[in-house]
């Protein structure tokens, strides 16, 4: 039972960030309080908005992956072996947030980039 119920967060967690990073992608994201990135230059106007998840949609929809394939391994393991699967979590969780941060950073370098190409001088 306990297994099933880390594993059914796991799959909500992976949904969550999947869904975040397919609608960041495909721009359908819409600005909110809740889901999203919640840096300031990303939250600073609707443009900023839809560029920084839009940048950061990669990194979302990647990290959706070890936690999902913590669920599956979950459901499949013996009730008997959760406390077997400790470090597992503890690197699933350092390398989610890891691309949560990588994320967050695509989403600021795509916002601090120049808008013009730079010109030749004459």
């Amino acid at each position: 039972m306990e297994i099933d119920l880390i594993a059914l967060a796991l799959l909500l967690l992976a949904l969550a960030l999947a869904g975040v990073g397919v609608a960041g992608r495909t721009e359908r994201l819409p600005r909110n309080r809740w889901i999203g990135l919640r840096t300031a230059a990303v939250r600073a106007d609707e443009e900023s908005w839809r560029i920084g998840h839009h940048a950061a949609s990669g990194a979302l929809i990647v990290a959706a992956g070890p936690p999902l394939l913590l669920a599956a391994a979950l459901v499949a393991a013996p009730p008997e072996a959760l406390e077997d699967w400790l470090l597992v979590f503890a690197v699933v969780g350092v390398v989610t947030g890891g691309l949560i941060a990588l994320a967050s950073r695509q989403a600021q370098n795509a916002l601090s980039a120049p808008d013009d190409e730079p010109q030749e001088p004459r």
